[in-house]
């Protein structure tokens, strides 16, 4: 239902409230009552970032990934973020507990490709 309706959110995001509010009308006009009564997020890291902050917002997740990626180029750090994006398809993981999730993916990063450095220099 969101994803139809992703060209009436304003480019630069509605913000968190803005877009909790224009997603709860998406959601009531598509017979969704149990997730507008909920105040479900849109299930969906990409559109929610689009949503609450707008294409730029976006463009930053997809660019930090893709940095990682060109950072790190081998197939373990490749796997890794192919899971994270994957993951982020199917939750807002970023925005339901928003500084927890970042710091643990931040982390979660940070300490594997830490962790494959030290192994290489030690072979």
């Amino acid at each position: 239902a969101v994803a139809k309706e992703i060209t009436s959110f304003n480019m630069l995001g509605e913000g968190k409230l803005g877009g909790e509010e224009k997603l709860m009308k998406i959601y009531s006009m598509y017979g969704l009552e149990h997730a507008s009564e909920q105040k479900l997020n849109a299930h969906n890291q990409w559109i929610q970032s689009y949503i609450t902050n707008g294409l730029l917002a976006l463009v930053i997740l997809l660019v930090g990934l893709l940095s990682i990626l060109l950072k790190f180029p081998r197939l373990d750090v490749f796997l890794l973020l192919l899971t994270i994006v994957l993951f982020l398809s199917i939750e807002s993981a970023l925005f339901r507990q928003v500084g927890q999730n970042i710091v643990l993916f931040a982390s979660a990063i940070c300490l594997y490709i830490g962790e494959q450095n030290v192994l290489k220099k030690q072979t």
